[in-house]
């Protein structure tokens, strides 16, 4: 019973491509990286950041309409009028919108997804090459923008982002999930998004029982 081998270059070439993988991974996240960094994404990410820096120095540094200062702030007041309202509620899904969400979104609008879905690259190790460089955005910007407004809310706000860093961070983590196999799956991905964070969080997160829990939100 004669046995067929494989040739000595062909199997030298299967050998050779796991190690070959591992760098166009990484390449292609640091292409994807950049891409993403040089676009129109920060730009909205910066002014949002710039706007709730607004009105965090509005609201610890204004008055009363009596004229009188206000009361003295603490943890509790920050993270009820700032964190939650401003930072995880809006901050973090607009970041998450902006680089997970359009990740897929504008290879599919420039019509390069079908030559980057071409390359000798598995089809999965291309998406996470994508979702890993968008989660590394989305994360910069939610640690980032939480550490400029904990500073300008003076001690009580550097508290609370000391308090509530790791959830937003897991927060950060789940909606760049979501939103990356939204703009994966729908033509549309980033609208889909946004309808999905400023309506059906909305709605969740205010129905009674335990279905608020659906909501990342919650």
């Amino acid at each position: 019973m004669i046995q067929s081998e494989m040739p000595a270059e062909e199997a030298d070439a299967v050998s050779a491509r796991p190690a070959r993988t591992l760098p166009a991974v990484f390449y292609l996240g640091g292409l994807a990286l950049r891409r993403q960094f040089f676009s129109r994404q920060t730009l909205i990410c910066l002014i949002l950041t710039g706007i709730s820096c607004l009105i965090v120095l509005a609201w610890t540094l204004g008055r009363t309409r009596e004229g009188k200062p206000r009361k003295e702030l603490t943890v509790r007041t920050f993270a009820e009028r700032i964190i939650v309202p401003v930072h995880a509620s809006f901050l973090v899904p607009m970041f998450a919108i902006c680089y997970a969400a359009s990740s897929v979104a504008t290879e599919r609008e420039d019509r390069t997804l079908i030559y980057l879905l071409m390359a000798p690259l598995p089809r999965p190790l291309v998406y996470l090459a994508k979702y890993l460089a968008a989660t590394l955005l989305v994360l910069v910007w939610t640690v980032g923008s939480l550490l400029v407004l904990g500073y300008l809310g003076g001690a009580p706000g550097r508290e609370s982002a000391g308090l509530f860093w790791p959830a937003l961070v897991l927060g950060a983590l789940a909606y760049t999930s979501l939103f990356h196999a939204l703009g994966a799956i729908f033509r549309r991905g980033t609208i889909v998004s946004l309808a999905y964070a400023f309506f059906l969080e909305i709605l969740l997160g205010n129905m009674p029982g335990i279905a608020k829990r659906g909501s990342i939100s919650f």
